[in-house]
């Protein structure tokens, strides 16, 4: 496909797009991956028996495809990397019974993964997080009675040791996992605590690199759902979540400046009084951005994609809609599962939109901290399953999976 080019503030984007997989060759599933280094583009999706690795070495003008792992009921597929390490996590099914369990495989050099190892029991449940940090690898991922549970490895995944963080009366779900140095931070949403029987965001620290944690709600204005990380290069903590019930939620924004030891009140960033869901964050020096979708300026209660921009370290933000609301014609037409990356002063927002029945998938770039931004449109081959945007000095790599098989651009 030939570039497609933007004007993304003050600086041109070119966005080169590629298709993954042929048509029909896998049948994906949720949950996929994504990283990126020196030396190529990485990225895991699953058919219903088969997780695949592919890999472009020529800046997503094309990819290979390699096998990691076939069996039953391969899904919820991850990727992370670090120092020459590339792991893949998923979660499989074993056997004709019922029993799931949360996989890993890794591997040094090359493209070739070891013989995965089993982290532990999921009893069906589909939720995981993956990260690394120097020897250290940290697989969170919803076990045995819906136990949010923490696998940490300290020897590049050789061994784990394998503990619950979440009240073993409260299930837990919605997990997002973050790493700063020695800390590990883990969100996720949990059906009540002891002390507050009612739907909570809670969050995990551990300062030992995933030796040991303490657990603590996260401080909401209400009932806090879809709680999602990001971590500043200066250590900046930052929560946001959806708060409220049926159709007129916000988006909130809790920051730390101590590693989560102490957190500050809740700041709503959607302040509006339309419904707003799917809240996700990203932090770049004094940058924090948060994208959602919201009902605000809709003529029939579909969503829009919008975008929260603090340039003060998340002490107050400004608000831009992104999609176009007169594309919506019928309240069966939708923009949602948008995410937000940032670095360099740049910052990408990536979202799926149905208009007219035609699935399509877009992405808005700034290079001005978020004053301004162009709009692109990414691919429109059919149904998305999922988004995934990640940033590396001010370039731009999107995921999605549709219909068609597993997509790809790459924006610089």
């Amino acid at each position: 496909m030939a570039p497609l080019q933007a004007a993304g503030g003050t600086q041109s984007y070119t966005c080169i797009t590629s298709t993954v997989t042929e048509q029909g060759l896998v049948a994906a599933q949720d949950g996929s991956g994504m990283v990126v280094d020196a030396k190529g583009i990485y990225m895991v999706y699953s058919s219903s028996t088969e997780l695949f690795l592919g890999v472009s070495t020529d800046g997503g003008e094309s990819y290979e495809q390699h096998m990691v792992a076939s069996g039953m009921g391969i899904d919820d597929p991850r990727i992370t990397m670090v120092q020459g390490h590339l792991y893949a996590t998923w979660t499989a099914k074993v056997g004709s019974g019922s029993a799931h369990y949360q996989m890993e495989a890794g591997n040094t050099s090359g493209l070739v993964f070891g013989t995965p190892k089993t982290v532990g029991e999921t009893n069906g449940a589909i939720g995981s997080e993956v990260a690394a940090a120097g020897s250290n690898l940290y697989i969170v991922f919803i076990g045995a009675d819906r136990a949010i549970t923490a696998a940490v490895s300290h020897d590049y995944g050789s061994s784990f040791s394998v503990k619950e963080l979440s009240d073993p009366n409260y299930a837990g779900k919605e997990i997002n996992l973050a790493v700063n140095q020695s800390y590990v931070f883990v969100a996720y949403e949990s059906t009540g605590t002891p002390s507050e029987p009612k739907h909570a965001a809670m969050l995990a620290v551990s300062e030992d690199n995933g030796s040991t944690f303490s657990v603590r709600s996260i401080p909401a204005s209400g009932t806090a759902k879809e709680a999602i990380l990001a971590v500043s290069q200066n250590g900046k903590l930052y929560v946001d979540y959806r708060e409220g019930g049926g159709k007129a939620n916000e988006i909130e924004v809790d920051r730390s400046g101590d590693f989560g030891a102490r957190i500050s009140k809740p700041l709503d960033v959607s302040n509006n009084s339309g419904d707003s869901r799917e809240p996700w964050i990203a932090a770049d020096a004094k940058d924090v951005y948060v994208s959602f979708r919201d009902t605000t300026n809709s003529s029939n209660g579909s969503y829009n994609v919008f975008v929260g921009i603090s340039t003060d370290g998340g002490k107050s933000f400004t608000t831009k809609e992104l999609s176009n609301e007169t594309d919506i014609v019928s309240l069966q037409d939708d923009n949602y599962s948008p995410e937000v990356a940032a670095s360099n002063g740049t910052v990408g927002v990536a979202w799926s939109s149905a208009i007219g029945g035609v699935e399509q998938e877009y992405i808005s770039l700034s290079s001005n901290h978020g004053r301004t931004f162009n709009t692109l449109l990414l691919d429109q081959s059919g149904r998305d399953r999922s988004t995934l945007l990640m940033s590396l000095d001010g370039a731009y790599y999107a995921m999605w999976q549709t219909d068609a098989g597993v997509g790809a651009a790459v924006c610089k």
